[in-house]
């Protein structure tokens, strides 16, 4: 599918109403499925929604069940303490399988949501058939120096109150390697928070969470879990990344026995959304190439 067919039924989808909940501690959940066969859940990175996936829901569901979700206190899904760490996330996704009926399944992560994918598939290895890991987190202790300092009591609230926007809410330039590709249809389809952002405070917090001062905390470092990871995977990473630059994670590649490493040339940290068809086709390459 080309980008305009995929924007034209992503605006057909959406006129139906494709939302659905389930409810889980209380909270209400945000997700939307389409297509059948083989289960394929998606997850997005801090401060994303389902809708970051919008370019590639369409296409793989012609071969997949496709799940996408709003994390907790992402999007429309209620807020749930604790579960922006892998552990306690893991914990609600395999609740959410569950629930939803869903035995066994391909995991595709980006960023905060690779880093739960891994958790997931080093804990709970017979949840998982695939694993596709997208400018994943967790893959190196090294952190961009901008988001160390958050760290530190005072200077920490001071540097989100002064320049949160460009830090935490990560501005298209932080976010992309070029802009050229976003049309108004997929600002408004694709990059169109339904709810709200978090706010400045809680992402400091979640930040102080999950980074210290010397990098990422060992709790949100998957590096030692990575050996022990035995399903098939795909790393998808652009070679431009600002948020997690290659240098720091290309070593990382390498610990997951027989992982498949593509980066994706002039990206920055959405491939998925900044390129939507290479992604695709990726994608479902590696869904033939890789079964059994």
């Amino acid at each position: 599918m080309d980008i305009n067919e995929i924007i034209i039924k992503l605006k057909q989808l959406r006129q139906e109403g494709y939302e659905k909940y389930i409810t889980f501690n209380g909270a209400r959940i945000r997700y939307t499925v389409i297509g059948a066969g083989p289960v394929v859940i998606l997850l997005h990175g801090l401060g994303g929604f389902l809708e970051t996936w919008g370019l590639n829901m369409v296409p793989l569901s012609n071969h997949c069940k496709v799940y996408a979700l709003d994390l907790p206190g992402h999007g429309l899904s209620d807020k749930l303490d604790g579960c922006y760490l892998p552990d306690c996330a893991t914990g609600f996704l395999v609740n959410i399988m569950d629930r939803l009926g869903i035995e066994r399944a391909t995991l595709i992560g980006h960023s905060l949501g690779g880093a739960i994918s891994m958790n997931t598939a080093a804990n709970f290895p017979d949840k998982v058939d695939k694993l596709i890991l997208v400018s994943s987190a967790g893959l190196s202790k090294r952190v961009p120096t901008s988001y160390r300092i958050l760290s530190i009591p005072v200077l920490g609230k001071l540097t989100i109150m002064l320049t949160g926007k460009y830090l935490f809410n990560r501005g298209m330039k932080n976010l992309f390697h070029k802009l050229d590709f976003l049309s108004a249809d997929i600002r408004s389809l694709v990059m169109t928070n339904p709810h709200k952002p978090l706010t400045a405070e809680e992402l400091l917090d979640i930040a102080r969470r999950n980074v210290g001062i010397g990098g990422l905390r060992p709790h949100s470092l998957m590096i030692d879990k990575l050996p022990y990871i035995k399903t098939k995977t795909l790393f998808i990473h652009g070679a431009q990344d600002k948020v997690f630059p290659l240098k720091y994670v290309n070593k990382s590649f390498s610990l997951i026995p027989n992982a498949v490493v593509k980066v994706f040339d002039n990206c920055g940290h959405l491939p998925h959304v900044e390129r939507p068809i290479q992604f695709n086709e990726t994608v479902l390459s590696f869904f033939e190439t890789q079964s059994p």
